[in-house]
C-alpha cells in the first residue's frame, strides 16, 4: 500500500529515464517509448509504452494514461534472427578464406616434405624446415575447423546409436578431462538412431567435453546422455530462425557444472575466433565447428547457462529408422 509506480515496475537502472518521460508528460507532451520495468516476480521485461496526458479548458494536466505491451518475446526473436544471419555470413565468408587456405598449405606441406627427404637427417636446417612444416600444418587444421563450421566438410554418414559412440569413446573424454573432473554417462534411454558420420559425431563430443573441462574447476562433473527427442510448435516459436523441423530426434546432451556464461557470452558462443580464454591459449573456432558439424547433419543445437550454474548444450540430430 502506497507505494508508487516508480517504486515498484521501474528498475533502478532506468529511474532517471521515468523520470524525464514524466516531466515532458506533465508539460503536456505525448510519449511513446520502448523501455525496460519488472514484473511482480522481478524479472526486466522489455516493453513498449505509450502515454498520455490529459487536460482541463486552462492546459492544466489533470491525468495520465498509458498503454504497455510486453515486447520481450519479439525482441528476443529479433535478437535470434539476427544471431543466425550473423552466423550464416560468417559461415561464408569463413568457407571461402578456408578454402585458400587449405590449397595453400597443402602446397607448402607437401614441398616441406620433399624439402625434408633431400635435407635428410642431422642437416643443419631440418629444424627450421621441421617449424615450417609444422606451422604449416596448424594452418590447415584451422582450415579444417573453418570448413566444419561453414558446412562444407565430406561426410560419411551411417545409421549410429548416438549412446554407444559417446560410451566407446568414454575413457578417451576421461583422459581429456583429467583426473579432477568426472564423466558420467547417461543410461542408454533413446531408442532412435541417428544417420551421421561416426568421426564427426566424436569430433563435436570431443570439443564439447573439452570446452567443459576449461570451465570446471576440481571436483566437477560433465554429464554425456542420449534420449529420444520431439521438437515440435514450442521450440519452432522459440527458435524462428533456426528453420526447426518438427518431428523425431534423438537428444545428445553435454553438461557440466561449471562456471558458466552469462547472456553476453552465450550471444556469440558459436562464432568463430570468439573465445573468453586469455591470448594464446585459445583460438575460438572448437564451437563453431560443432555449431557447422550439426547444422551439416540437418541438426539443431542450444546452449543454455548462467555464471555458476554451469552450461548445456543440447544437440537434436533427426532420428532414422534402422534398417
Amino acid at each position: 500500500m502506497g507505494r508508487t509506480e516508480r517504486s515498484l515496475l521501474v528498475p533502478p537502472d532506468r529511474l532517471e529515464e521515468y523520470d524525464t518521460t514524466l516531466g515532458q508528460l506533465q508539460s503536456g507532451r505525448e510519449m511513446r517509448l520502448e523501455t525496460v520495468r519488472v514484473d511482480r516476480a522481478g524479472r526486466r521485461l522489455e516493453v513498449s509504452i505509450t502515454a498520455t496526458p490529459h487536460e482541463e479548458a486552462l492546459g492544466e494536466v489533470v491525468a495520465l494514461s498509458s498503454i504497455v505491451r510486453d515486447v520481450s518475446e519479439l525482441r528476443r526473436a529479433e535478437e535470434e534472427r539476427r544471431r543466425v544471419e550473423r552466423l550464416r555470413v560468417v559461415s561464408t565468408l569463413a568457407g571461402g578464406v578456408a578454402h585458400e587456405v587449405n590449397n595453400q598449405m597443402t602446397a607448402v606441406l607437401g614441398l616441406g616434405a620433399f624439402v625434408l627427404r633431400e635435407l635428410g637427417p642431422g642437416h643443419g636446417q631440418e629444424p627450421d624446415v621441421q617449424g615450417m612444416v609444422g606451422a604449416a600444418a596448424q594452418a590447415a587444421r584451422m582450415s579444417q575447423q573453418l570448413l566444419a563450421f561453414s558446412r562444407q566438410q565430406l561426410f560419411e554418414p551411417r545409421l549410429l546409436d548416438l549412446h554407444r559412440v559417446a560410451s566407446e569413446l568414454a575413457p578417451d573424454l576421461s583422459n581429456l578431462l583429467g583426473g579432477d573432473t568426472r564423466l558420467v554417462i547417461g543410461r542408454g534411454a533413446a531408442r532412435g538412431r541417428v544417420r551421421a558420420d561416426p568421426s564427426q559425431v566424436e569430433r563435436v563430443l570431443v570439443s564439447l567435453v573439452a570446452n567443459s573441462r576449461d570451465a570446471t574447476g576440481p571436483g566437477g562433473r560433465v554429464t554425456i546422455a542420449v534420449e529420444d527427442a520431439t521438437l515440435g510448435a514450442d521450440e519452432i516459436e522459440a527458435h524462428p530462425a533456426d528453420e526447426v523441423a518438427a518431428g523425431s530426434y534423438v537428444l545428445l546432451s553435454v553438461a557440466d557444472t561449471g562456471r558458466g556464461m552469462d547472456a553476453a557470452t552465450l550471444a556469440h558462443v558459436f562464432e568463430p575466433f570468439f573465445t573468453t580464454k586469455p591470448f594464446g591459449e585459445g583460438i575460438g573456432l572448437g564451437l563453431s565447428m560443432v555449431y557447422g558439424i550439426v547444422k551439416q547433419h540437418g541438426g539443431q543445437i542450444w546452449a543454455a547457462s548462467a555464471p555458476g550454474d554451469g552450461t548445456v548444450f543440447r544437440i537434436y540430430f533427426p532420428a532414422v529408422q534402422a534398417d
